[in-house]
Order: C-alpha cells, then sequence, then structure tokens
C-alpha cells in the first residue's frame, strides 16, 4: 500500500502547486497598495513567482516522489523554472527604464531583445539538461519510465510564451 499511497501523493502534486500558484496570483490581483491601485502586471508576475519559490520547494518536499538523484533536480529545475521567470522579469524591468530615458524609439528593438532572450534561454535549458540527465547514466536509469523530456519542453514553451508576452 505504500508505493500506492506514494503514487497518489505524485499524482496530486501538480494540482496542488497551481492551485497555489493561481491564489497567489489572484490575492496579489486584488490586494490594494493605498492610493497608488493596485500591482501592475509585472509585479504581479514577479511577486507571485518570489511566494511560489518556499510553497513549490515545500509541495515538492510533501507531495513529489522521492528523488532518485539529488544534483538532477536541483540543476535543471532553477535553469527551466526560474531563468525564464527571472530573465523575463529582468528583460522587461531593463525595458520600462530604458524607455523613460530613451522614449518610445526603444520599442524597435524589443524584437530583437525578446528573441535573444528566448534562444539563450532555450540554449541554457537543453545545455543544462543534457549535461545533467542525458549524458548521466544513473540518473537517465533512475527516471526511466518518466518523461523527463516535459521539463525542457515546458521550460522551452514557457520562454517562448514569456518573449511572446514582452
Amino acid at each position: 500500500d505504500y508505493p500506492v499511497c506514494l503514487g497518489r501523493r505524485a499524482a496530486f502534486f501538480p494540482y496542488f502547486v497551481h492551485t497555489c500558484w493561481l491564489s497567489v496570483y489572484a490575492i496579489l490581483i486584488f490586494v490594494s497598495i493605498g492610493e497608488e491601485g493596485y500591482f501592475g502586471l509585472v509585479p504581479i508576475f514577479g511577486l507571485g513567482n518570489i511566494f511560489m519559490v518556499p510553497v513549490g520547494t515545500c509541495a515538492s518536499m510533501l507531495f513529489a516522489p522521492p528523488l532518485v538523484s539529488r544534483s538532477y533536480p536541483f540543476k535543471v529545475g532553477p535553469s527551466a523554472i526560474l531563468f525564464p521567470i527571472v530573465g523575463f522579469l529582468l528583460v522587461v524591468g531593463s525595458y520600462i527604464l530604458l524607455r523613460r530615458l530613451i522614449g518610445p524609439s526603444l520599442a524597435s528593438v524589443m524584437p530583437l531583445v525578446l528573441s535573444a532572450y528566448e534562444l539563450l534561454g532555450t540554449a541554457l535549458v537543453c545545455r543544462v539538461f543534457t549535461r545533467e540527465f542525458v549524458v548521466q547514466k544513473e540518473v537517465r536509469e533512475g527516471y526511466l519510465g518518466t518523461n523527463q523530456g516535459l521539463v525542457v519542453s515546458m521550460a522551452i514553451c514557457n520562454l517562448h510564451a514569456m518573449a511572446e508576452r514582452g
């Protein structure tokens, strides 16, 4: 019964994390910050992700299946999750600051900047995944039967979506 219980907990994990993520975003959308009104899209996105780091870590300790390799998730996770988020915040934040200094003509270089962000992020995610999963035989064998390629696919989709949003 113990493996069945672990399987049920692992199946519950993505639903729990996404429910927490949506709840954090919903709370931040409705939080009033005085006379200024409400947070904008970029602060909501940034704060939501900052709040979700400890929540996601705690949830993974409670619900996620046991780790096969200690180094694999701690190296692939940040490149697949944190880089797209932090990179997007840096690109958008610097655009907002530079637009005030340079003016609206800065928008003409945004497609190039966002394309570079997407390509560099994709290269980073693929490089880390190849180094930590594809090359490491014991890690591959440990996660046999799981679709670890989804991690890379989701990170690339996330990078593309954020580049499109920017």
